[in-house]
């Protein structure tokens, strides 16, 4: 018969749980335009370039210029997320649930913020005076487009090289000589590259030793700045393999106000409620939602580039 001091001493269960790998704050959130809105949408208007005219002739004709106008809709949708807790687990697992839980709502929550910035920057835009007017990213006078080889794609055309290459300072320039011809402000500017790509770009003989040390050194947080440009490191899964060439992912290049992040006014992100389910024996249950959208505002000021997603 086992002693009292050998039961007790059998098992031990440590009084905390902890989250599993995963990225818990949102990456691209700093780096674009922020808003709030309090309906369902809400339009950013612009206009386009207006230009001095020379007069050549005393007491002529007033030179008026039709300004181009346009406008952008920004779309909220509401998402959400709940656990029950029930009283056993917390008995099973020697602590209180409702902590790691709470950590990764807030999780999910900065996850989905990236999905969406992510989304509106590769994605359909939406023009016109009630914002029914489709947008491709690849439209003429929209983004501009870098194969995987290298090579600029022609404006208004779609990807359809299938020749695969990483990340090199070249392709670097390529993307910020774009924003100069488009006279996008050259602060603000970032890419979001994969691990792959990140260690590609140290082995390019033109880069150099110090921007190879920021890259080599990167931390949790860290938006290392390359020709101008900051890298924005993330994992495999959460690039879309382009369908044509299918051996590379789709990365893209921004200026940050190019691309807006908005919420529902006033709301948190996310909210949380708690409360006691009656119809699960009382179990407590934490429930978050949010109300967010993004969109692509000016075209130019984003370029999309196809990278070599692996070795």
């Amino acid at each position: 018969m086992a002693q009292p001091n050998e039961i007790a001493l059998s098992e031990e269960y440590a009084r905390a749980v902890e989250l599993n790998y995963q990225q818990k704050t949102s990456k691209l959130y700093p780096l674009v335009r922020t808003a709030e809105q309090e309906a369902q949408d809400k339009y950013f208007n612009y206009i386009g370039t207006i230009e001095f005219q020379p007069i050549v002739t005393r007491l002529g004709n007033t030179i008026l210029q039709d300004v181009d106008h346009n406008r952008r809709r920004c779309i909220v949708s509401r998402e959400a997320a709940g656990v029950p807790i029930d009283d056993e687990d917390d008995l099973y697992s020697v602590t209180d649930l409702a902590g790691p839980y709470m950590q990764g709502l807030f999780a999910g929550a900065g996850r989905l913020v990236d999905r969406k910035i992510w989304a509106a920057i590769h994605g359909v835009a939406y023009a016109g005076k009630h914002g029914a007017t489709s947008i491709q990213s690849y439209d003429s006078g929209e983004c501009r487009l870098i194969e995987s080889s290298g090579v600029a794609v022609t404006a208004g055309s779609n990807f359809s090289n299938t020749t695969e290459t990483a990340l090199t300072t070249a392709k670097i320039e390529s993307v910020k000589e774009f924003f100069v011809n488009a006279s996008a402000p050259l602060t603000g500017l970032h890419m979001c590259i994969n691990e792959y790509n990140k260690n590609q770009l140290m082995r390019d003989t033109t880069i150099t030793d110090s921007e190879r040390v920021l890259l080599r050194n990167i931390k949790e947080g860290d938006v290392p700045v390359i020709h101008g440009i900051g890298l924005v490191i993330m994992p495999d899964d959460f690039f879309t393999v382009n369908a044509t060439d299918t051996g590379s992912i789709e990365c893209a290049a921004w200026q940050r106000d190019a691309v807006v992040f908005s919420k529902g006014i006033g709301r948190k992100m996310p909210r949380v409620k708690a409360g006691e389910r009656a119809d699960m024996n009382y179990a407590r249950q934490l429930w978050a939602d949010m109300y967010t959208g993004a969109t692509r505002l000016m075209g130019p000021g984003v370029v999309r580039v196809l990278l070599k997603k692996s070795a």
